[in-house]
């Protein structure tokens, strides 16, 4: 079952439970603090931390380097 999540109410994730906790399947995500930048089509697979205080969104992407915004 596909689930729509917001992230601190700004964008939106669909993720496939059947994919494991917190798997993404696709998303679209925009922060005003980070000069609305868009933060588009991540990956089957990629998994996304916020790091409570930091406004930061990491995207940890199996065989990849972490990504910060």
């Amino acid at each position: 079952m596909l689930v729509d999540r917001g992230i601190l109410g700004a964008g939106r994730l669909e993720t496939d439970d059947r994919l494991g906790h917190g798997m993404v399947v696709w998303g679209s995500v925009h922060f005003s603090r980070h000069r609305n930048r868009p933060i588009v089509g991540f990956q089957i697979g990629a998994h996304l931390e916020f790091e409570s205080g930091k406004n930061l969104l990491r995207v940890l992407l199996a065989g990849y380097d972490r990504l910060e915004f």
